[in-house]
């Protein structure tokens, strides 16, 4: 009997917020016809300003007349909740802005061939997968998180100082390697904490709308 009610309370659930999911995917989807080659400025234009408005619709919506909102308003005021979503939002920003470059820097200024380039490129994110599985063995026995965030911040610090100082082309393909190892060590212990660090902070019902 409660499993039944459960499962009636999650379709009515998801039946109100019908009208919301079609606003965000409308708005989207207008949005993201305006890169489209055959449109001109005035579509475009149009296609933008009617998206962005429907997706102004769907945050009104949601917040006055929704009876089981997407959007957990209330979630925006925890502290931990922005302080995560900041995080989120600036250090993948961060890291493409190296890596935006690094692939040339590593053929032009480190005098790499197109092989070790690629690989040298592809060190960081090997070595952020391994930390990634230490940082979630660290946090189930010790029960923190905050630390191990800030050990990838020290990670991250320190590769960036590194990178700095390793930026000729005398610097051997160890010393380029380690740089991005401890830079992965940095992205383990930053992205994937953070996403449990989140979901701590939200209900379980949350997590699965």
């Amino acid at each position: 009997w409660n499993g039944h009610v459960l499962g009636h309370n999650h379709t009515c659930q998801q039946q109100d917020q019908v009208l919301g999911r079609w606003y965000v995917r409308q708005g989207s989807t207008l949005i993201a016809e305006t890169n489209s080659s055959a449109l001109n400025i005035a579509q475009s234009i149009a296609l933008l300003v009617v998206g962005v408005a429907l997706l102004v619709a769907f945050v009104c919506y949601e917040r006055f007349y929704a009876p089981h909102p997407l959007i957990p308003f209330q979630l925006l005021t925890n502290r931990t909740v922005i302080i995560c979503f900041v995080i989120a939002l600036l250090h993948p920003v961060a890291g493409r802005i190296v890596g935006g470059y690094y692939f040339t820097f590593l053929l032009v200024a480190a005098e790499q061939g197109n092989k070790w380039a690629t690989r040298l490129s592809n060190i960081g994110s090997f070595s952020g997968t391994v930390m990634a599985v230490a940082a979630g063995f660290a946090v189930r026995y010790t029960r923190r998180i905050k630390y191990v965030v800030i050990f990838g911040f020290i990670c991250q610090t320190l590769g960036t100082g590194l990178m700095i100082r390793f930026r000729t082309s005398t610097n051997s393909r160890a010393e380029l390697a380690a740089v991005q190892i401890v830079r992965g060590f940095g992205v383990g212990c930053i992205s994937f904490p953070i996403q449990a660090a989140l979901q701590s902070a939200s209900k379980h019902e949350r997590k699965l709308l």
